[in-house]
């Protein structure tokens, strides 16, 4: 199983036709329907060529056939970029509830795209790096980087919230300047 969305995110951003995009990977358009259509039945060499024309890296990386790769860091960034901020709320949680279900690295391998709001790219990687800590797993390298923002951010926006949080934060958020409850991250 490939995660294609951000892939896919990623071409239409670029505003690269299909054409264009199979000439310039050196595939045939049935070739690059296929791919599209259909990837895990896909010729790694064709997945390969495409992901080097849109400048982007491949990992194969084994794992649990059941693991929802939708909602991997990179693909439930992709879906707030396609959503709205607002909606990091669900596409987050989602994320947690799936990496806490699998325990699967895949999950976690890649880091956010750079489009994403500064806040959200710090949020993610403080939630990862305090999820790996939580599970006794190595934290990937993107998510131990310190994230540098200009303002702490307060995530839940409440004035009468604000000294509780800066107490409570764990480390993995105060390190970006994200202040959360401690119980952030605690799903029912």
């Amino acid at each position: 199983m490939y995660n294609m969305l951000a892939l896919f995110e990623t071409l239409r951003g670029q505003g690269l036709s299909e054409r264009r995009l199979a000439l310039e990977s050196e595939l045939s358009r049935v070739s690059l329907r296929a791919l599209i259509k259909n990837p895990q039945h896909s010729r790694l060499d064709s997945l390969m060529r495409v992901t080097q024309t849109l400048d982007r890296d491949l990992y194969l990386v084994s794992g649990e056939r059941n693991t929802c790769l939708e909602l991997s860091v990179q693909s439930v960034a992709h879906l707030v970029l396609r959503d709205g901020f607002a909606s990091w709320k669900i596409h987050f949680m989602n994320f947690v509830d799936e990496f806490r279900r699998r325990l699967d690295a895949r999950l976690i391998l890649c880091p956010p795209s750079k489009e994403l709001d500064l806040r959200l790219q710090a949020l993610l990687a403080s939630m990862v790096s305090s999820l790996c800590r939580e599970v006794g797993m190595d934290a990937p390298e993107w998510a131990q980087k310190i994230y540098h923002l200009e303002t702490p951010w307060f995530v839940s926006e409440s004035e009468a919230l604000k000294a509780m949080m800066i107490l409570e934060a764990p480390l993995e958020f105060r390190k970006n300047l994200i202040f959360v409850a401690e119980d952030f991250l605690k799903r029912a």
